[in-house]
């Protein structure tokens, strides 16, 4: 239960530096990179995490793909 609540934290992290990603490349104060490339860092550092999380599930058997 506890791994799930982790990984819908984790999504909703990644969301929200997408949107402060956004917002600084759409604010009107000019080119404000530094802003965007540490939102948009942080959103791929997360998004390796969570795919980590997902791999290390899947070996302990934490939840198992459907079969088709």
């Amino acid at each position: 239960m506890g791994y799930r609540w982790i990984l819908i934290c984790l999504l909703l992290l990644i969301v929200w530096n997408l949107m402060r990603g956004l917002s600084a490349m759409i604010s009107p104060s000019g080119t404000d990179r530094a802003r965007v490339v540490r939102a948009l860092s942080m959103r791929i550092g997360l998004s390796l995490i969570v795919f980590f999380l997902l791999m290390v599930g899947w070996v302990m058997g934490w939840w198992s793909p459907h079969q088709l």
